[in-house]
């Protein structure tokens, strides 16, 4: 039986470089008639540097609109092309939760930039590096444009 794509998992954060995912997504959404699961994952440190007076519970669910505006506009795009998209926000590590909801969801492909909203000049970034270590899954990863060529003589 040949491999087929039923679901995808499109990380995004609502940066210019998770968004050069989109169009490879989108792309291969329609061609497989594939749901995209959109996800953000509101990442918060594990220490603060400085005492502030909010309960971790309280901080997440402030950022929770953001999140949602984020997802709606994302989310749109694939719908306007006529793909079935779900929204999810998660908590915690963006690599852990990315693999858990791949794992969870039982998806056959994460679409996912090499870098984020932390973007570096790194050939991967460190969350895309993270997903690639820690996931069973097939991942696309799409290359910002820009982006040094390794191989290139000085």
């Amino acid at each position: 039986m040949a491999w087929q794509i039923q679901k995808i998992l499109f990380p995004y954060d609502g940066s210019e470089d998770s968004a050069l995912a989109l169009e490879p997504a989108l792309h291969l959404a329609q061609k497989e008639g594939a749901e995209v699961l959109c996800l953000y994952v509101i990442h918060l440190p594990t220490i603060w540097a400085t005492p502030i007076d909010i309960s971790r519970e309280d901080l997440v669910e402030s950022l929770k609109p953001e999140a949602e505006r984020v997802l709606n506009e994302v989310a749109q795009k694939f719908e306007a092309a006529g793909v079935k998209t779900r929204k999810i926000i998660r908590e915690g590590s963006p690599v852990s939760e990315i693999v858990r909801t791949a794992s969870e969801e039982d998806v056959d492909l994460i679409v996912m930039s090499s870098h984020g909203s932390h973007s570096t000049k790194d050939y991967l970034g460190s969350v895309t590096r993270g997903v690639l270590d820690r996931t069973n899954k097939t991942v696309l990863i799409v290359k910002p444009p820009e982006l040094p060529d390794p191989f290139a003589v000085p």
